[in-house]
């Protein structure tokens, strides 16, 4: 009777995670003039697949999502960083339709998240707060630093799920998956660090 019990909870949240993920589509509370507004119907005439410069610090890139702007479109993403300290570390970048990077501008200094052990039956989402954490260096980079719970730190798979963060102007959402048991070796480790101060 209880692992039943647990499953349903453990579904229930993994339905609630997917409602925030398909919640992230509000609209945005600026008006879009005839230059920029657009749908995502059978008129719709290009193709939002945009290949990124690749990882600049160590990490592995996900997909954030897009925005239109006068200038044209521009896509988000976020690199995940190796988890080190028991944190997760997310850059989270910009780029125009030519390839031109640089780091986003955040309009909060913090974006909530759920993380769970996705390998866990038993596993409840845990809220996280990834806060900015300012650097220094030739190139000025944002980063968000979220702490991993305590009863979560031996887990084998993390899924993290950012139900919204606001860039360009758009309500967007993405997750992704971290390893806290399988952290790489400190000289990568050290590495992305190197490249980030």
């Amino acid at each position: 009777m209880t692992f039943s019990m647990q499953s349903s909870f453990r579904y229930l949240f993994m339905l609630l995670g997917l409602a925030l993920l398909s919640v992230g589509c509000e609209k945005s509370k600026t008006k879009p003039t005839a230059a920029t507004e657009h749908s995502h119907d059978a008129e719709h005439s290009h193709d939002h697949d945009h290949d990124n410069n690749g990882p600049r610090f160590g990490g592995h890139i996900v997909d954030v999502g897009h925005a239109h702007n006068p200038d044209g479109l521009v896509f988000f993403f976020a690199e995940i960083l190796p988890v080190k300290e028991n944190s997760i570390r997310l850059y989270i970048s910009v780029e125009n339709e030519n390839g031109e990077a640089k780091p986003a501008i955040l309009e909060r200094s913090s974006i909530m998240a759920y993380i769970y052990d996705s390998d866990s039956d038993t596993s409840s989402s845990k809220e996280v707060a990834f806060t900015l954490q300012e650097t220094q260096g030739d190139i000025p980079v944002a980063l968000l630093t979220g702490v991993i719970p305590t009863i979560l730190h031996n887990s084998g798979q993390l899924s993290v799920i950012v139900p919204k963060i606001t860039l360009g102007g758009e309500r967007l959402n993405f997750t992704f998956n971290v390893s806290p048991s399988h952290l790489l070796d400190s000289e990568t480790s050290n590495e992305s660090d190197e490249a980030i101060n």
